[in-house]
């Protein structure tokens, strides 16, 4: 069975822009996800939801890119929310002390509120 493609479709009309992402997330697709978020950055966007319900698979140059979004929205004083995210890839951020700072709206951080995150 082929890869899935990965298809983002954007929707930066609320704020924050969600990102809406279809397929696999991996080695040779992760740099669509980096470039549609360096847009949104680009464009003044500083929050940011990424949609992963219909995320086939994601492998580590996917959880790359997601950090790379993660690390962008924070430059900009913003944050970057995952929703969608099913068993394998929670397991996956827990492990990795990511979830709670990914997937758990916080409407109010401080400054140590992401101990342990790479920034």
């Amino acid at each position: 069975m082929a890869p899935e493609p990965l298809t983002v479709d954007v929707d930066d009309e609320p704020t924050p822009a969600c990102l809406r992402l279809t397929g696999e997330l991996d080695y040779a697709t992760a740099p669509l996800l980096r470039q549609e978020l360096d847009t949104l950055f680009i464009a003044g966007h500083g929050s940011l939801v990424l949609d992963l319900t219909e995320l086939g698979f994601c492998d580590s140059a996917g959880l790359a890119a997601i950090l790379t979004g993660y690390r962008g929205c924070r430059e900009a004083g913003g944050r970057l929310l995952l929703v969608g995210v099913d068993a394998q890839l929670e397991k996956v951020l827990r492990v990795t002390g990511l979830l709670s700072a990914l997937t758990e709206p916080q409407p109010e951080q401080s400054d140590d509120a992401d101990a342990g995150v790479p920034s």
